[in-house]
């Protein structure tokens, strides 16, 4: 029966990549939610190709192109963020990550956190920014906080708990 399948396959090969991008291009929704569903279910997996990609000439070439395109955002957005302002902002979360609450020593470096993400259409302004440890700021990833709601589902905690009002 394999046999059979792949001489078709090569037979037809044209048609079934058109017939497939079409079914693709009709239905983006399902697709999405299918391939997310998948990546949650195989997790594991996931990470292991993803760590070894990395390592590949490909998987090099994709993250340079990554950090570019992120490099070319921050370009497009308001940047007003002053180094002065960031120290205030430290001052004003006591040196701690606004999650967490670890205090930043020199293992603990502060990163500079987004409530609204880059890729989500945020500044790099006083405003848009919290400090974070960067397990905390890793694990955030590109989500929007809501800085009043009590915990996430990524188990993080009430930033305002770290704020000095």
């Amino acid at each position: 029966m394999k046999i059979i399948q792949k001489e078709y396959y090569q037979k037809n090969r044209k048609e079934i990549l058109i017939y497939k991008k079409k079914i693709r291009e009709s239905n983006p929704k399902l697709l999405n939610e299918r391939s997310r569903k998948w990546r949650e279910n195989n997790l594991e997996y996931v990470r292991r190709r993803d760590r070894e990609l990395i390592k590949t000439e490909r998987g090099k070439a994709n993250h340079q192109r990554s950090c570019i395109k992120r490099r070319t955002k921050i370009k497009e957005i308001i940047n007003t963020l002053t180094f002065k302002e960031w120290l205030d902002i430290l001052k004003k979360y006591h040196f701690k990550c606004a999650y967490c609450g670890k205090e930043f020593d020199l293992f603990t470096i502060p990163e500079r956190d987004h409530i609204i993400p880059i890729s989500k259409g945020g500044n790099n302004i006083k405003e848009n920014i919290i400090p974070a440890c960067r397990n905390c700021n890793a694990r955030k990833s590109n989500k929007i906080i809501n800085i009043n709601q009590e915990e996430k589902e990524w188990g993080i905690k009430k930033v305002k708990v770290y704020i000095n009002e």
